[in-house]
């Protein structure tokens, strides 16, 4: 009876207490759009991110590109003066160079989330961690390690993550 009764509580222990590395979200759009953002401008980053849009990709999600995190701005003053029909000389090109110049980057990575119009950001980070963030709320629905070894895992996970998120559907079920 004790073996019973132990069995029972360990059964109940390993899975009435399992977990789950999701949230359940309500208000899901109907046709939710994505972006996915690069922790940073490293080349390692980008390519899991890369990895990621084509997860979102296969499982027909609509993608949409992420807002630039490097701007570059050129400014110069030219002047260009036209034909002349009393002397018949044709004007030319004048300038006074490059006035200035500047390049940006973004610092902190959750300067983009206000320059996107998707409803949710992936952030992906080598070698395998995602963060996605409710846009509208800035909320953090899912930060966690995913499988990035080979394409068929990295999907895997994506669609379990998309599954539960209620982006995409179970048909499983």
């Amino acid at each position: 009876m004790i073996k019973k009764f132990l069995l029972f509580i360990f059964a109940v222990l390993l899975f009435g207490c399992a977990t789950t590395r999701f949230i359940v979200l309500r208000d899901v759009p109907k046709n939710p759009v994505v972006t996915v953002i690069p922790a940073t401008m490293d080349k390692k980053d980008l390519e899991v991110a890369d990895e990621v849009t084509q997860a979102l990709i296969n499982n027909r999600v609509k993608v949409i590109e992420r807002p630039a995190m490097i701007t570059q701005t050129t400014k110069a003053n030219i002047k260009q003066t036209g034909w002349n029909p009393d002397t018949g000389v044709l004007g030319a090109v004048t300038g006074s160079g490059v006035k200035g110049e500047s390049v940006s980057q973004i610092g902190d990575i959750v300067e983009v989330y206000s320059k996107t119009t998707a409803d949710y950001i992936f952030v992906a980070q080598y070698p395998n961690r995602l963060k996605i963030v409710k846009r509208d709320s800035n909320e953090i629905l899912f930060s966690d390690i995913i499988h990035s070894d080979t394409n068929f895992n990295i999907g895997t996970d994506i669609r379990e993550i998309l599954v539960n998120l209620g982006i995409i559907p179970d048909i499983k079920k």
